[in-house]
């Protein structure tokens, strides 16, 4: 089935109101009771004058005629009778749609030049001409219509139904010079040469295979379905070059997947396979993340695609890899072509690279192609457009604006830091400078130690367990999340959760419980970090006891998951010392020993002041003193809580700033005064006013 939409290149005279007469007398015979039948259409809604209405009626009935005599050829209908505008519906593939329009025109007696301008459309535009057809009474019913030529559409018609789904038709692709000019994949460019070399049908035989491409790239994504569906038009391997894009922001809906089938024969239905809540993606989601045992059904348009397989091309768009293999199992016995955009070769990168430079007029460089040059592993597309973007920026820097060539950031870099990343995360933290200098030593002495890795050279792989150390509120759980992010993300561990256990976790209520326990936790994180957050609590009071038990089993699976599991023990910096020195191989075993210093005043009140930021708050005039002289007193307690200590004075102020302003008319208030929270908020804070953390020794 293919819809087109017709017009005439030349502009027409209009015809005068003689020649309109002529006409209606001449085609009012043989059509008894059409015009009772168009009364039925009131002519005050139309708002025509009543020649046009008269005029347009008596072409309907030509119009009528035509389509009868035609009906296993196709159908055609006038929306503009001045404008000799057409839309037809063709149902056999060999069909001429120019001949057709040209018989058309001549049966129902509109004059044209033989220009015509024929061009293929949607079923959603064709609707919408069928309804603008109806208006001008060239048609009574548009929907009979659309059923009377045998599309099983009513799903698709009128209403909110029309956003479930959109069409669109590619035109104008030369797959030729794409195919030179993208920078594609060696997956897609095999599947394009082999469409391209093989044989023309003389006529649509069927689909042979669909599609199922995994890619993160919306725009690149596009370029190859456009391509994929032009190239197999031209080997008569589809009928039309229009295709039909699924919408899963709604809920699944049965009858509009099928119908859109049904009404695609020939043509191509795209489904993307999106992230957001839609039933489709859900549905293959839960699949995936079910248990072994659980009974979860397929995702609801595989049978569509079964059933529509021969008629109806399908081309599958996934985002992420276990959607991808998923797919590739539930369609088991349908042929599928399977591309995987995201991923290139080191040669492929090196192709790719220089693609892209010479497609912005740049000629690549060694310095371009090193960074992925004989490579062990593969590349994603999104690393590679990065490493574009790097060199092309630093080559504008270097060659156009040499002025700026010292700004440039060097090529070798210790550590991925993106917009969002974990890693720039920990550097925006306030203070902990000795903790950041720290961890940036570790994260150097781990890419030595990946570099000696990949080289395969000889060397004897480090334990890589840390200790952190510090009073309650330092940050220590913050920075454990974010180092397991930035270590993941560095290609040091291959799991980026980070899996926090304490001593419930760990010790058994019965002998022989914990070292079960503790195993599991180990399996759990393999491949990444395990946090023990307060770890000196596995110290008892006597020896032998559970948490000797857990303390043993733990030193024990340090060392047989040493290659791929990195432990980080937090807690109190003395108590921490007395857990260490419990088992003699515990301290041989930790190479990392990160110490967190309490806050001071300045970077408690910076802490505060980015709380309030991040809520939206100001802090009033004259905070600054005041919470600095807050803190000074606080940190003289005992339990003392550094940042949670400034977290609580932030939302005890915003419960204060509350009672404040119960008894103001808030409409007469500001924004800024809504947001600010002055000093008299800060007021009612129970801190000693002595200290209670006593010096003992000698004055002078």
């Amino acid at each position: 089935m293919r819809f087109y939409h017709v017009s005439i290149l030349q502009t027409r005279s209009k015809p005068t109101e003689q020649e309109q007469r002529i006409f209606c007398i001449e085609h009012r015979d043989g059509l008894p009771g059409f015009f009772g039948e168009m009364d039925a259409i009131e002519q005050e809604q139309q708002n025509l004058p009543e020649e046009i209405v008269r005029r347009n009626r008596t072409v309907a009935g030509s119009i009528t005629k035509f389509n009868k005599k035609n009906k296993e050829r196709g159908s055609a209908l006038i929306v503009d009778y001045d404008a000799a505008e057409t839309v037809m519906l063709l149902k056999e593939d060999s069909q001429n749609p120019e001949a057709f329009a040209e018989e058309f025109y001549d049966a129902v007696k509109i004059p044209y030049s033989g220009n015509l301008s024929v061009e293929e459309c949607t079923f959603v535009k064709f609707w919408e001409h069928c309804e603008q057809a109806a208006e001008q009474c060239f048609l009574k019913d548009p929907e009979n219509f659309i059923r009377q030529n045998g599309l099983q559409a009513d799903s698709l018609l009128g209403g909110y139904r029309h956003h479930l789904y959109k069409e669109d038709v590619v035109n104008d692709v030369d797959c030729a010079k794409k195919l030179k000019k993208a920078s594609l994949c060696s997956m897609f460019r095999q599947e394009i040469e082999r469409i391209r070399t093989g044989k023309t049908q003389d006529k649509f035989l069927g689909n042979v295979a669909h599609y199922v491409i995994f890619s993160e790239d919306e725009e690149h994504t596009q370029e190859m379905i456009d391509m994929l569906i032009t190239s197999l038009y031209e080997k008569r391997r589809l009928l039309s070059t229009r295709y039909a894009e699924i919408s899963t922001h709604f809920e699944y809906d049965e009858d509009v997947v099928n119908s859109v089938y049904a009404m695609n024969e020939g043509a191509t239905v795209v489904i993307r396979m999106t992230e957001d809540g839609n039933a489709i993606h859900r549905n293959i989601r839960r699949q995936l993340l079910s248990e072994e045992d659980e009974d979860v059904s397929m995702p609801e348009f595989i049978p569509s695609v079964r059933k529509h397989c021969l008629q109806t091309l399908s081309v599958i768009v996934v985002k992420d890899s276990k959607s991808y293999k998923a797919i590739c199992e539930q369609l088991n016995g349908v042929t599928l072509v399977k591309i995987n955009e995201n991923t290139f070769s080191a040669g492929e990168s090196e192709d790719f690279l220089s693609k892209c430079a010479e497609n912005d007029g740049r000629t690549a460089d060694a310095s371009l192609t090193a960074k992925v040059k004989n490579e062990d592993r593969y590349f994603t597309r999104g690393e590679l457009l990065d490493i574009y973007h790097l060199w092309a920026h630093e080559q504008l820097c270097k060659n156009m604006y040499p002025e700026y060539a010292d700004c440039v950031c060097g090529t070798e870099t210790e550590v991925v830091a993106k917009k969002g990343d974990p890693y720039k995360e920990l550097l925006e933290m306030v203070g902990l400078d000795n903790v950041k200098r720290t961890i940036q030593g570790i994260l150097n002495y781990f890419r030595l130690q990946k570099v000696y890795d990949d080289r395969k050279l000889n060397y004897l792989r480090p334990c890589m367990n840390m200790s952190f150390t510090g009073n309650p509120g330092t940050a220590k759980t913050s920075v454990a999340r974010l180092l397991s992010k930035i270590l993941y993300q560095n290609k040091i561990t291959k799991r980026e959760e980070l899996v926090e256990v304490g001593r419930a976790d760990l010790v058994g209520k019965y002998v022989g419980h914990t070292a079960v326990r503790v195993r599991k936790v180990f399996e759990k994180a393999k491949g990444g970090v395990l946090f023990i957050d307060e770890a000196y609590s596995l110290v008892d009071d006597h020896k032998g006891m559970y948490g000797d038990e857990a303390i043993n089993t733990i030193v024990q699976e340090m060392e047989n998951n040493r290659e791929d599991t990195i432990v980080i023990f937090a807690g109190y910096k003395q108590e921490m010392e007395d857990f260490l020195n419990r088992n003699p191989g515990l301290q041989s075993r930790i190479a990392f020993h990160v110490p967190f210093e309490d806050y001071s005043e300045e970077e408690l009140y910076q802490i505060t002041d980015l709380l309030a930021r991040k809520g939206g708050y100001t802090l009033g005039c004259g905070a600054h003193e005041t919470l600095c002289d807050i803190f000074d007193r606080a940190k003289r307690t005992n339990g003392f809580g550094n940042g949670r200590f400034s977290r609580n004075l932030f939302e005890k102020a915003k419960m204060n700033q509350a009672n404040r302003l119960a008894d103001v008319d808030l409409s007469e208030l500001s924004d800024q005064e809504l947001l600010t929270l002055s000093v008299e908020d800060f007021a009612d804070v129970n801190v000693p006013e002595k200290e209670t953390i006593r010096i003992v020794g000698f004055g002078v």
